[in-house]
């Protein structure tokens, strides 16, 4: 780069000279005014500072008879029919990993437990998704089974995540097995919640005992000095954002002995995240997931099972009472997660859409014993 110095009469006749002489090639490096005119300085490239500007060619002498001028092109014409728009092709020979990656990140799997998970299928050795997975699910989360949880429990949660009729599934299993149960509401804000659980109880020929706070919990749980061991307790959904909220689900899960949260299924990953997270500060140590009929996508339950360390204990497939509860494992999770995702059916005014791609899978590996 050269320097070039144009001196006019005036600042913006120098500016006018550089443009004209270098155009866009000009670096405008300093402008000054004196008495005597302006001084502009520019930065200009080596080659065009020396070239001297050239003068204009000579207009041609005018012929008598003029040249015809030639034809204009013609446009070239628009096709008849348009290419079909390319469709980018599949990864070819993707790997196992690649399979696991599509599929966790098509249930919203977060990253962080989707790269743990990614490293420990990759550890694991396996070529099969499906068998690298269940080992990665193994390795990172923690499962259990319904019928092995802690009582007296405390079922906690948000609002409409499916805490009664949980509670009602666990009741009923419990009571099949012979044993002596006990069900404490302490739900008395939430519409009809004394209702329903009564009429769910009567069912089973059980009284529900009512409960206001945590010291009614833990009078309902004794009995001629005898503490009920299956009892479960019903309470209000609670905001994870209201301080007061957790503070009263860590006073019930306290006074019944352990605590189980109950997530819907059908919630962003991100706040069922920080729903378990919450809970899990609050004492619960087990998840249930609900309403695993109604979503799609399982990045919920593994968003909430990671980030609040729970034991993974059973999710609900059915809105049925006598549905009950099954328990997950790691193959059982890795065979829901890389199935194919099946297309939602169109609704139509003569026929209603079916249940979703989730609910036909779960339903599927249940029949089949994957979910057992």
């Amino acid at each position: 780069m050269r320097i070039q110095v144009i001196r006019a009469k005036t600042l913006p006749e120098a500016l006018a000279i550089a443009r004209a002489d270098h155009g866009e090639n000009a670096i405008v490096l300093d402008t000054e005014e004196t008495g005597d005119g302006a001084i502009v300085r520019l930065g200009v490239e080596a080659d065009t500072a020396a070239a001297e500007p050239v003068p204009p060619a000579p207009k041609p002498a005018p012929e008598t008879a003029a040249a015809p001028r030639p034809a204009s092109p013609q446009p070239t014409p628009w096709p008849a029919t348009r290419p079909a728009i390319r469709q980018p092709d599949p990864l070819p020979n993707a790997g196992t990993s690649d399979q696991i990656a599509e599929a966790l990140a098509w249930h919203g799997v977060p990253p962080l437990v989707m790269r743990s998970l990614l490293i420990a299928a990759e550890a694991s050795g396996e070529t099969a998704p499906v068998a690298a997975l269940a080992i990665a699910l193994d390795r990172v989360l923690r499962f259990g089974r319904p019928e092995d949880l802690r009582a007296p429990l405390a079922l906690v949660g948000p609002p409409g995540a499916g805490k009664t009729a949980t509670l009602i599934k666990l009741a009923a299993t419990r009571s099949l097995a012979g044993g002596a149960i006990r069900i404490i509401n302490a739900d008395q804000e939430t519409s009809g919640a004394v209702a329903r659980i009564g009429a769910f109880a009567d069912a089973m020929g059980i009284t529900p005992i009512q409960a206001g706070d945590a010291e009614d919990i833990r009078r309902a749980l004794v009995q001629d000095g005898t503490t009920f061991v299956d009892a479960f307790v019903d309470t209000v959904g609670r905001a994870p954002a209201d301080a007061d909220d957790i503070a009263a689900s860590a006073a019930e899960i306290e006074a019944a002995g352990h605590g189980v949260l109950t997530l819907s299924a059908a919630i962003a990953p991100a706040e069922a995240a920080e729903l378990a997270e919450c809970f899990a500060a609050a004492g619960a140590t087990s998840l249930i997931v609900t309403q695993l009929d109604i979503a799609r996508r399982v990045g919920a339950m593994l968003a909430a099972a990671d980030a609040g360390g729970l034991v993974l204990a059973g999710v609900s497939v059915g809105r049925k009472i006598g549905d009950g509860l099954r328990p997950l494992d790691g193959q059982s999770l890795a065979r829901l997660i890389m199935a194919p995702p099946q297309p939602l059916p169109k609704w139509t005014s003569q026929a209603k859409a079916g249940p979703t791609a989730a609910y036909a899978n779960v339903q599927a590996y249940a029949s089949k014993g994957a979910v057992a």
